[in-house]
């Protein structure tokens, strides 16, 4: 983040040790939709809400003082809005696939442990960047990992015939 004044420096934070959690305590936002043949597949969907997943970094930062020391901080952004959408689709007696599909931008609440004391325009943009980064890890672990690790579970362990 450059330097908007002439008493702060250029701010620089490195993002490490990033993990997404909160994925095993998620739950169905109201009810499923029927089972329905769809393209001769049995589908099944329904919403998810994701007000229990958040991220969590590791942040090395310098800029945020005069002295120009690197400082440590913990980072959260939790979704405090937001939703999915979970498919599983299976022809007839074979292993269901599963999708997962982040809706709309989740809403995040981000907190700094201990806090970095920014100015206001600074703590924005960095609370944008941390916004930026952690809706593109949020997705990639719904959408790729969780969806695959579910898909690869139900072709070990099928499920019963609908």
């Amino acid at each position: 983040i450059a330097s908007n004044r002439i008493t702060n420096r250029k701010f620089k934070a490195a993002f490490t040790h990033g993990k997404v959690t909160g994925l095993l305590q998620l739950q169905r936002k109201g009810d499923c939709e029927p089972t329905r043949w769809v393209y001769g597949n049995i589908t099944l969907k329904c919403t998810l809400d994701l007000s229990t997943a958040f991220a969590a970094y590791a942040v090395s930062a310098t800029g945020h003082t005069i002295d120009g020391r690197v400082d440590l901080r913990d980072v959260y952004a939790k979704v405090t809005e937001g939703t999915a959408k979970f498919s599983v689709r299976s022809f007839p007696n074979r292993a269901p696939y599963v999708r997962i599909s982040v809706d709309d931008e989740p809403k995040l609440q981000i907190q700094i442990f201990p806090d970095l004391n920014l100015n206001t325009n600074r703590r924005q943009e960095f609370d944008s960047e941390v916004r930026k980064l952690a809706v593109e890890h949020i997705r990639q672990a719904f959408e790729v990992q969780f969806s695959s690790t579910f898909t690869d579970i139900t072709k070990s362990n099928p499920l019963p015939p609908v």
